[in-house]
Parts: structure tokens; C-alpha cells; sequence
């Protein structure tokens, strides 16, 4: 066998033993054009699944080369406690898939996780909303849902953070698939790739909506995601201490976390912004 036909078998058996590592080139190029995203932000809801009313949307930046470690590092976890993927809540609770493990077993996953992305990520950024209350405002009709103001938010913080450090180069964004309103935020997200202005705003290079079991790096902002909702629900309790885990994973990192209220967002937001006289994005599809 020729060298040349050596070094592609040895590719291929290489990709047969990383799929995921495949899925997530395929995913990370751009479709037209072939150019590789420097930065990578992967963006996940949650919420404190008690009832409670609120949205969380968090992300986290990652230079790409840093998430290829970090995504080889989570799935020696996984593997190592048999598990599928990571999912907060039901962490917490002990459900499928974590209802095989003891509690220590499920607090010693989750620090292993907190401890890998402090170890790889640049920036993470979270939004909370009390999602009832969203619906009322003005915002509801002029954005859209609380779903898709609160992924705004979140790409808005990251790319703030991104030019108060002096960084360039071009962003692959990755949400989470199966949210009721996917479909409009990907409304916003095509409108921002035919839009220069807006891509030269956010370092748009591509996105994607991707399975959590595909795409291991989409399951990190759901630890913050949840963390980060569930403070908002301690707050609204009148508790201001957070839990240790939420302090053990933003502590010391760059992280910028957003309680939206009608005290603490543009009036405009809740009122309407006069200038667009009722008009309403092509993308907002149902109003309460």
C-alpha cells in the first residue's frame, strides 16, 4: 500500500473511532465556503423544573481547538459513569439516566464537569426571565418570545465580552434542538446572516440547532443555564446566597449573569419602542 493510501486509511479508521468529532466538523463548517469558526458559542434553555416561572438561556464561549479538548475530556466522564450525556436536572434528581448512580457519585459528575469547563471556556454569559411576565411586554410582540430575547441577550453579552478583550475572528453559534421556539430564533438567526452590519456584529459565521448526544459542548451551558434560574428562583424566595455549585463554577471566571425585570430592562422593552409604530418581525408568529 502506498503511503498516501496508508495515511487515508488511517483517517478513515480514525473518524470510524471519533464520530462525534466528525459530526462536529461537519456542523462547525460554514456551508458556503468551507471556512473554519475560530469561536464557538453553544447556547442552552432551562429552568428550575419546580414550577417555577423561570427561562433560563445561558452560553459559553470557546475557541474551537479549546472545545475539541474539552469535548474529548466530557466524554471520558460520560463513559466513565455510564452515562449518555449530562443533563442538570436530572443530575439533581437523580432521574434517567443518573438514577443508576448514588448521590455522591452524581455531585462528583457534575464537579468533574464544572471543572472541565472552567479549565476550557473564555466567557459564559446567562439571562433569567420570569417568562409570564415577559409575555406582557411590549418586547413579546416587537422580538418575539422570552425564548429568543433571552438567546438575544446572551449573544449580545458574549460578543461585548469579545470586543472589551480585543477578539476577532469568526463565531459558529449551536443551540440546543427540541425548543417550542427553535424555529423563531432561527427566523432571527438567518435574518443576521443576509444582514452585513449584523454579521460583522456578532462574528456570524454559521449556526446550527444540534442534539445534546451528538454535540457534547451543547450540554455545558445547561449546567450554567440551570444553576443560574435556579438563583433567580431563590432570589424571588428572598434567599440572595447562591448554591455552592453556582458559585464553584463561575467563581474567579469570566461570567456575566442577567436577572431581566421590569426594574432592570429598558422601559422600552416593557412599552414599546415608538419608532417602530406596531410593527412586528415576520417571526413572531403568536402573541399572548
Amino acid at each position: 500500500m502506498m503511503a498516501g493510501q496508508v495515511r487515508r486509511a488511517d483517517s478513515l479508521a480514525f473518524w470510524r473511532r471519533q464520530p462525534h468529532l466528525l459530526v462536529r466538523l461537519l456542523e462547525i463548517l460554514v456551508p458556503h465556503g468551507g471556512i473554519v469558526a475560530l469561536f464557538e458559542t453553544y447556547i442552552d434553555e432551562g429552568d428550575s423544573h419546580d414550577d417555577a416561572p423561570a427561562l433560563c438561556v445561558a452560553a459559553y464561549l470557546f475557541e474551537t481547538e479549546k472545545c475539541k479538548m474539552l469535548d474529548l475530556e466530557w466524554k471520558a466522564v460520560l463513559d466513565e459513569f455510564e452515562l449518555p450525556y449530562f443533563h442538570m436536572v436530572d443530575c439533581v434528581h437523580l432521574s434517567k439516566p443518573f438514577d443508576k448512580l448514588s448521590r455522591d457519585q452524581s455531585i462528583e459528575v457534575e464537579k468533574r464537569m464544572i471543572g472541565i469547563i472552567r479549565d476550557h471556556m473564555l466567557f459564559g454569559a446567562a439571562t433569567t426571565v420570569d417568562e409570564r411576565d415577559y409575555d406582557t411586554w411590549a418586547a413579546r410582540h416587537e422580538i418575539g418570545t422570552a425564548y429568543s430575547y433571552c438567546c438575544w441577550q446572551t449573544i449580545a453579552a458574549v460578543n461585548s465580552w469579545m470586543n472589551s478583550n480585543g477578539l476577532k475572528g469568526d463565531m459558529a453559534y449551536f443551540f440546543e434542538s427540541g425548543h417550542d421556539s427553535a424555529g423563531e430564533t432561527n427566523a432571527i438567526m438567518n435574518a443576521i446572516a443576509k444582514n452585513e452590519d449584523a454579521r460583522q456584529a456578532t462574528r456570524y459565521a454559521t449556526h446550527a440547532f444540534v442534539c445534546k448526544e451528538k454535540v457534547r459542548p451543547i450540554q455545558t451551558p445547561d449546567i450554567l443555564a440551570w444553576l443560574h434560574a435556579n438563583h433567580f428562583k431563590r432570589v424571588q424566595r428572598g434567599f440572595s446566597n447562591p448554591r455552592k455549585d453556582y458559585v464553584a463554577l463561575v467563581k474567579d471566571r469570566p461570567h456575566k449573569s442577567f436577572i431581566a425585570t421590569r426594574d432592570t430592562v429598558d422601559t422600552a422593552l416593557i412599552n414599546g419602542h415608538p419608532q417602530l409604530d406596531g410593527y412586528k418581525p415576520s417571526w413572531v408568529k403568536k402573541t399572548t
